[in-house]
């Protein structure tokens, strides 16, 4: 299994956290919830 920082990663390339949404099909508060590692994302 591989872990990134999604909020670092989006960060870096300069993407919003709506933008990450909307290329993931998921709400900004699913990415928010990603993003305070209370979660592990299952992308499929």
């Amino acid at each position: 299994m591989i872990f990134i920082d999604l909020k670092e990663s989006r960060e870096k390339v300069g993407l919003s956290m709506e933008r990450i949404a909307v290329e993931l099909s998921k709400s900004a508060s699913t990415i928010r919830f990603w993003e305070a590692e209370a979660y592990t994302p299952n992308l499929s």
